[in-house]
């Protein structure tokens, strides 16, 4: 069986290198062994680090509430509030502009 002749890790979000953007160019089946070439999509969370995805999952699984995230995490409120932010314009920059709809009330 293939699947013991490699280490699955995870894809770094940019170059090791030069922090430049990557391409998924192959991919490879561990159990059959068939290998694909091509340009492939990224998953569309796959530009942020490790701690970021574990923030979204502890905000979704909170439902917003941020009071509780900050528990979880044991880090301050403001902590919480930065972390969101971060997050925030580290999607901005993953996906097109969507406009706010302020209408709601």
């Amino acid at each position: 069986m293939l699947r013991s002749e490699y280490a699955v890790v995870a894809l770094p979000a940019r170059c090791p290198i030069c922090q430049g953007d990557l391409a998924v160019t192959q991919a490879h089946c561990l159990q059959c062994g068939t290998t694909f070439t091509g340009a492939f999509n990224r998953g569309a969370l796959e530009g942020l680090d490790a701690g970021q995805v574990e923030f979204l999952r502890l905000f979704v699984v909170s439902r917003g509430n941020l009071r509780a995230v900050g528990r979880k995490l044991g880090i301050s409120y403001p902590s919480v509030r930065r972390k969101l932010e971060e997050l925030s314009a580290a999607l901005s920059k993953m996906a097109p502009t969507v406009e706010a709809d302020d209408s709601r009330p």
